[in-house]
């Protein structure tokens, strides 16, 4: 009986996603001696109808210890997949998000409720990435595009959306990153409001904002919302 843990020793591996999401195996072979050298690849999987359908694309890393002897002579190593991207909804609003590819000039789209989580696995981090999102039902329109990943030092990752509602005035919202621990550079971007209020006192409340240097003003959303529903609210700052 074949010992598949001694066929590793000789042989690489290759990886797939899900069966039914219409991806090939991963061009990518991957053998455990390779690695020692080069821990972190990025694997992508090509569409099986080979038309304009992104590459699925794996963020992998391996785990070992240089100072164990064994290392050297067995494949002793953890091996982690990851998508390269997450992105996170921390809004009071269900939100649609597009990512925009600077290299290949490419866009995608997906919905995420309130509170929800995605993956991203159709970008490369060695690109440029720029993501927008439009809150769903609400009075803002979709956000202007920020820096979330740079290929180079020239520009770097921005930390603020900034949304506008039908008056035109301006919803900053932040953006947070997370490295994904052992990934070799994957990281969840989470998107969030510095303050969400509540009105539960059965009256009508006009909230404003003031900065250090500047008089107060309205708060963008607020002129078409109802009494009980949120308002994120932005920091002046």
């Amino acid at each position: 009986m074949v010992n598949p843990l001694n066929l590793l020793q000789h042989y690489s591996v290759a990886n797939s996603s899900l069966a039914g999401f219409g991806y090939n195996w991963s061009q990518d072979r991957l053998f455990w001696r390779t690695l020692l050298k080069k821990p972190t690849k990025c694997l992508n999987c090509n569409s099986e109808e080979r038309n304009n359908t992104p590459p699925f694309y794996f963020q992998m890393h391996a785990t070992f210890s240089r100072n164990n002897p064994a290392t050297k002579s067995y494949p002793y190593m953890r091996i982690q997949l990851s998508a390269p991207l997450e992105v996170q909804n921390l809004l009071p609003y269900d939100f649609k998000f597009r990512i925009y590819d600077k290299h290949t000039k490419k866009e995608w789209t997906n919905f995420l409720r309130k509170g929800g989580l995605s993956p991203v696995h159709v970008v490369e981090l060695s690109h440029l990435l720029l993501m927008s999102i439009d809150m769903q039902d609400t009075v803002y329109t979709a956000s202007d595009f920020a820096i979330i990943n740079s290929d180079s030092t020239e520009f770097d990752k921005e930390t603020t959306l900034v949304a506008r509602d039908n008056q035109g005035l301006e919803l900053k919202l932040r953006l947070h990153y997370f490295p994904i621990a052992n990934s070799g550079g994957a990281f969840r971007v989470a998107v969030y409001s510095p303050y969400v209020i509540l009105n539960k006192t059965g009256l009508t409340m006009m909230v404003m904002s003031k900065s250090l240097l500047q008089s107060a003003k309205v708060a963008a959303g607020q002129m078409q919302t109802s009494e009980t529903s949120p308002s994120a609210v932005h920091d002046p700052s």
